[in-house]
């Protein structure tokens, strides 16, 4: 006698159940393992980005000193020497050192007590130089009297100083204020 079995296959899965099954746990895990290297990539990126900020802020920082180093070394180095020419005048001789800072113009905001002459700068290889008259003729001993100057470096950069005045006797005496940038 012939034993035939039947085998029901509705309730055994087939082969190719079992594999979709075994393919998706395999699609989900390199999904998870994907969107982890995403994660992690993104992390560097963010890092790098943070340090392409920070070199972006350090290079604006150099920028600001650098344009502080260079208008100071636009700043004249003033030096003055004051003559008396005769009763009532003075004469002050103004004289820039500084090879960086071209003196291309000169003004005396007040001028109530300046005799109104003055002389064309002279540019001297690395120095310009003029003189400015001034009226002294009121002044007694150790009187002394304020000057203000602007001078303009290169037409583009503006200066002030006080030039202080006081009379000793036949001579004069100076205090050449600080420079200020304008």
């Amino acid at each position: 006698m012939i034993a035939l079995y039947i085998i029901d296959n509705t309730e055994m899965p087939n082969w190719a159940d079992a594999s979709q099954v075994f393919i998706g746990a395999l699609g989900i895990i390199a999904t998870v393992i994907t969107l982890w290297k995403l994660m992690k990539k993104d992390e560097e990126r963010e890092k790098e980005i943070a340090s392409l900020a920070n070199i972006a802020e350090q290079l604006k920082e150099m920028m600001v000193h650098n344009k502080n180093v260079f208008k100071e070394s636009k700043k004249p180095h003033i030096e003055v020497l004051a003559k008396r020419q005769s009763g009532e005048i003075g004469r002050l001789y103004i004289k820039n050192v500084n090879p960086h800072a071209v003196l291309t113009n000169f003004l005396i905001p007040d001028e109530t007590h300046s005799a109104g002459m003055s002389t064309a700068i002279k540019t001297d290889k690395a120095t310009q130089e003029f003189s400015y008259d001034i009226i002294i003729g009121d002044m007694r001993h150790n009187d002394s009297k304020d000057f203000d100057f602007v001078y303009y470096i290169d037409d583009i950069f503006k200066y002030s100083q006080t030039i202080k005045v006081t009379l000793i006797g036949s001579s004069m005496q100076l205090d050449s204020g600080i420079i200020e940038s304008l």
